[in-house]
Parts: structure tokens; sequence; C-alpha cells
């Protein structure tokens, strides 16, 4: 069996129907880089030079970390399992050196264009909510779009993060289970109740021009799940309205994070995250801002030993 062959049949057999995410990702660096260069050789037969050759070749054509991690890790899943099935006898994979890239991660949105983001969605009840639940509580967008207004407990202030919108090859947009398949309750302070309620005010106006409702928060026109690739389309449209540089949506959820880690405790950060690994949160979702580092000084400031 050849690694093209090998890789193959090992995506698309060993992962489920609510792991697309994951076994999309491990299919575009089979197909993109794990085939075309290692695709002819025998799978028993792959060796760790043959590997740490493609890898340094993906780092000097300036490939992105994160893309040479997507093969390294597609190819560490799948001969651990053939080895662990005892389909194959070794893992060419265990003496491979990966090359030192430091991934370019993204980092929150500078306070003064958050500030015209966020003023600029306050003129529209829907973004107003919309980037509430983003740059304010931290939901990841599929989060958001599978939020229901039965999750809003208007007595307890809570929002219950349960499910998100995906799509899946073939199938169209899904609701699923959420990312860590653990659902989450988080508190809301009564300004996001009292949002997210003028929200749904406006909403029901549009409902007559509904075909389907079911009870979500950040629909499409016609009530069912809203893509995300139109979400992003309602954010850059409202980055252009808002005179500022261009940035992504999901950076809106690392502005939260990175706001909220000056405000409370790293347990309850990590609560509203939805992460169970600290390092996870503190490498990827909190950064130092010029504010953070100024409260960090003037606070040292004030235990400075005084005469």
């Amino acid at each position: 069996m050849t690694v093209a062959e090998f890789m193959t049949g090992w995506v698309e057999s060993q992962y489920k129907e609510d792991q697309s995410s994951t076994q999309r990702f491990y299919r575009n660096a089979i197909k993109n880089h794990i085939i075309p260069a290692l695709g002819n050789i025998k799978a028993a037969s792959l060796s760790a030079k043959s590997i740490e050759t493609l890898l340094r070749d993906m780092a000097a054509r300036q490939l992105g970390a994160g893309t040479i991690h997507s093969v390294k890790a597609a190819l560490s899943a799948a001969f651990n399992d053939a080895v662990r099935l005892g389909d194959l006898t070794r893992n060419p994979m265990k003496n491979v050196r990966v090359p030192d890239i430091q991934p370019k991660l993204t980092k929150p949105i500078p306070r003064a264009d958050w500030e015209k983001i966020y003023l600029e969605a306050t003129k529209d009840p829907y973004m107003h909510a919309r980037i509430e639940m983003a740059g304010m509580i931290g939901l990841r967008p599929g989060e958001a779009l599978g939020l229901k207004w039965s999750d809003l407990d208007q007595q307890e202030s809570t929002l219950r993060i349960a499910r998100q919108v995906q799509r899946i090859k073939g199938k169209g947009l899904v609701i699923k289970a959420v990312k860590q398949k653990k659902e989450r309750t988080i508190v809301v302070s009564e300004t996001t109740r009292q949002i997210l309620l003028t929200h749904k005010r406006y909403q029901s106006l549009q409902k007559a021009g509904w075909t389907e409702d079911l009870d979500l928060v950040f629909p499409n026109s016609l009530g069912k799940p809203l893509d995300e690739k139109a979400d992003r389309k309602n954010f850059k449209k409202l980055l252009g309205t808002a005179g500022v540089n261009d940035y992504e949506l999901y950076q809106l959820r690392k502005t939260a994070f990175t706001a909220m880690a000056s405000q409370t405790d790293l347990k309850t950060l990590m609560e509203f995250t939805g992460h169970t690994q600290v390092s996870t949160v503190l490498g990827s979702y909190v950064f130092a801002t010029s504010e953070s580092m100024k409260q960090a000084v003037n606070g040292m400031d004030r235990l400075r030993p005084r005469n």
C-alpha cells in the first residue's frame, strides 16, 4: 500500500460525522502536501528522512507553521493508529525533527479600532448583539450562530453554550455539539441581556418573511441557520462603515479574552473560553497590551518601598 492509499483510507475511515472539521483539517494536509511529495512511497517503507525533507521543503517555501503542523499531525495520527491496530510495525514520525517555525498568531483588535467597531455596531440591533457575543463574551463564530433564545435564562442572567453551526460536506449547514463536546453556562451582565432582548424585539418584526423558526438568535433571512461565510461578510461590511483596518471575525474572541484576563481570575476565564488547557488560553487568546502593561507598571509603582 502506498502512502497515498494509506493516508486516504485512514482519513476517510477514522472520523465520525461529528468530527468533520478534524477530518477536513487532515484531508487538506494529505491532499495538498503529503500525497504530492510522498504519495508513491510504500507506507511500510516511509522513512523519517523523507518526512523531514518534506517539512524542510515546506519551511523553505515559507509555508505557515500551521500548515506544516497539519502535515506532521496527519502523519503522526495515521501511523499511530496503524501501529496500534497492528497494520504496521513502526511509526516513522517518532524520529522526525520538525523545523523550528514560530506560528504567526493573530492578535486582538487594537483598542481604538475595537471601540469604533463596537460603536458602529450599536446602530443596528442585530449587529450590536452579534458583536456583543463576539467581542464582549468571546463566543466562537459557530457557537454564536448556534445560540437559541431558550439558552438565555433571563431570571438568572445566564447563557447556555450548547451547540454550534457548521458546514459538513454533502449535508450543508448542520447544528451540532460545541467544539469541546461539553456545553457550558456563563453569566451575562444586565447590559448584555438588554442588548440581546432589544435584538429579539426587532427580530420578531422580521419573522413574517421566515420559512422556518428554529429559535435561533442569529438566523439567516429565512429563519434558518446562517452560514459562517455570510456572518464574516456582515462583519467585513461593518469594518468598512466603521472606517477601520481589515480584521478577521475570530480576532474578536481574542479581543474579549485579552480584556477579560485583566478583570478576573484564570479559572473564571477558562470557563468563558470553553478550553480545558491553560496553555492554550494563555498562548493563543490572552496577549499583553499597552493598557495592560501600563496597569502593571502603575501597580508596581504602588508597591514600591517608600521612606
